[in-house]
């Protein structure tokens, strides 16, 4: 209900903007919208702000309006703004490419103003939205953008396409970053005195520790392998303090919140990556499973890092991460597989450095942000 309200306020206060444009320029109330806009809305302004001039009194419901909508702490309402800028500031301009990730920018630019786009989707939507999502597709005109081959599948049944364009850029990490030196055993350690050195294997979680992220195969490798620390970073305050409350393992650390550039440097220390996905994954949303089509940034930035990575092998994962080359894929479920995968990494060095060359590799020629740019101005519309 609130999100609805600010979603109205949000719209007022646009109407009363304009009003106040024509007050403020003495447009002609002669012309037809004009009288709309002086006729509905300025009896609201004059009755809410009647000791105000006319000018004033439309300016201070516009901001009034905005800055109850603005509070609204509905993702929905966000978004809606977010186009609405949009939309106000691309109706005057021409630009060569328009290329837009929110689904309600991406109606306004494809339906109203009937201009092409790349429409990136990275989800499949549902009521409202899946109609919206189906309308900007079908636009012939667009080219829908999506982040591994199982999306496209899925999006191509969900809507019953026959006819579409749809490409396959799968996400990246940032350009430029290199891998650690030898002695990164020491930095880490010098980060973190209080973690005692003489582990054999550092592994690395880095993430959210929602549902389907896989923390309970870090717990139980913990406790299978006391002679690897398992450094666990990411997490929302209140869960991370459950966690570390609950914890049984001396050698199972949850480090909490880290910056995106403490974690990029992070984890080029540790001796492997783990990527623990399960069957389905939350990103924190009620009935919100991304298992199924997720392209997650946290794979290429291990890629990024040259430390090899151990994950779990999920039909959209094998769309980047080949076994035995680029990182080893294990059942998900099985604790007896991934702990034979780390006593691999962790006996066989050539192998261990073979993975995280080969991840490298992939990462710098296929999977930075800048060469997805290039791929995206490559696109067609």
């Amino acid at each position: 209900m609130i999100s609805v309200i600010a979603i109205i306020l949000g719209f007022a206060s646009y109407a009363f903007v304009i009003l106040s444009v024509f007050r403020l320029l003495r447009v002609n109330y002669f012309n037809p919208i004009v009288k709309i806009f002086a006729t509905y809305l300025e009896p609201v302004s004059k009755s809410l702000f009647f000791f105000l001039p006319p000018l004033f009194a439309a300016i201070a419901v516009a901001l009034m309006f905005k800055f109850i909508s603005f509070y609204s702490n509905s993702k929905r309402s966000l978004n809606l703004k977010i186009a609405i800028h949009a939309f106000f500031h691309c109706l005057l301009k021409q630009y060569d490419l328009i290329i837009s990730r929110n689904i309600y920018a991406s109606f306004l630019f494809s339906i109203i103003l009937r201009r092409s786009l790349i429409f990136e989707t990275h989800q499949l939507e549902h009521g409202v939205l899946k109609f919206i999502q189906k309308l900007i597709m079908l636009n012939k005109k667009n080219t829908t953008l999506v982040i591994s081959e199982k999306l496209k599948e899925l999006l191509i049944d969900h809507h019953q396409l026959s006819l579409h364009k749809i490409v396959v850029l799968h996400d990246a990490a940032p350009a430029g970053l290199l891998i650690a030196k030898e002695n990164k055993r020491d930095l880490l350690f010098k980060l973190y005195e209080e973690i005692d050195p003489d582990y054999e294997l550092v592994c690395g979680y880095f993430g959210s520790l929602f549902e389907g992220r896989g923390i309970n195969v870090v717990e139980r490798m913990a406790e299978k392998r006391s002679s690897n620390l398992f450094l666990v970073f990411g997490g929302d305050q209140k869960i991370v303090q459950d966690k570390i409350s609950s914890n049984l393992y001396k050698n199972l650390k949850f480090m909490g919140h880290s910056s995106h550039r403490e974690s990029l440097e992070i984890m080029r220390l540790c001796d492997v990556l783990l990527m623990p996905y399960q069957k389905e994954v939350s990103i924190g949303v009620k009935n919100h499973d991304t298992g199924r089509w997720m392209s997650p940034i946290k794979m290429f930035e291990y890629m990024s890092s040259g430390v090899p990575i151990i994950s779990s092998d999920l039909p959209v994962l094998r769309e980047v991460l080949e076994n035995g080359r680029n990182a080893l894929l294990v059942e998900y479920d099985s604790i007896t597989a991934w702990c034979k995968a780390l006593d691999n990494i962790s006996k066989d060095k050539t192998l261990a450095g073979y993975l995280g060359k080969e991840a490298y590799r992939d990462y710098q020629d296929k999977y930075t942000w800048s060469e997805r740019g290039k791929k995206i101005l490559d696109i067609k519309l």
